[in-house]
């Protein structure tokens, strides 16, 4: 009923979600990036209604309408415990839209940036994010044991950030494969006295 619905909240706004940093196991097809602006090499930090070039045109398949997101590889990411390579964590600069193509370039205007776009970013199609609905719910308590369900690490913060807060975003070592969905809420715990399991 109407209660149920009442109870359930987006996990984060969209704009958050669309423009979050992500970790890739591969490296993604860079070859269709931005050259640069229409005010050639005197700006250097693009943003929002600045138009842009791109290295490619109709001849890749490049068409008026396009929106692209844009990216850029930020640094190869570790496992904080195990120290395994996990992959390459991506930054999400913002997106644009194609307006004016040529057979091997192609005219864009930014449509939203996430943080500074510069030149040399790469361009892929640009996917909708669905946020996801979530059940509000109280806390953990905060001596409640792990269930034991799943057990995973934080492997890396927003912004490269040492401590998170509220609202921010975590990657954790685990995925699909682990049974984990949009949606699934996870306990965090930290270990103050490592010989005795203490949350």
């Amino acid at each position: 009923g109407t209660g149920a619905a009442a109870a359930l909240r987006p996990v984060t706004e969209e704009l958050s979600l669309q423009c979050a940093e992500y970790v890739v196991s591969e490296r993604e097809d860079e070859s269709l990036y931005l050259l640069g602006s229409d005010k050639g090499g005197d700006k250097v930090a693009l943003a929002e209604r600045d138009l842009v070039y791109l290295n490619k045109g109709s001849n890749a398949g490049v068409k008026a309408g396009d929106l692209y997101t844009l990216h850029h590889p930020v640094y190869p990411l570790k496992h904080p415990v195990s120290g395994k390579k996990l992959g390459t964590k991506v930054e999400t600069t913002g997106w644009v839209k194609v307006i004016l193509v040529q057979e091997d370039t192609a005219c864009a205007v930014i449509e939203q940036s996430c943080s500074d776009i510069h030149a040399g970013h790469y361009l892929k199609p640009f996917e909708k994010v669905n946020v996801p609905m979530v059940v509000q719910r109280a806390p953990a308590e905060c001596c409640a044991p792990a269930n034991g369900k799943i057990t995973r690490h934080i492997v890396d913060m927003q912004e490269s950030a040492s401590i998170a807060g509220t609202g921010q975003f975590l990657t954790i070592d685990a995925g699909v494969e682990d049974g984990v969905a949009p949606g699934n809420v996870f306990s965090v715990f930290r270990s103050n006295y490592p010989s005795v399991p203490t949350p």
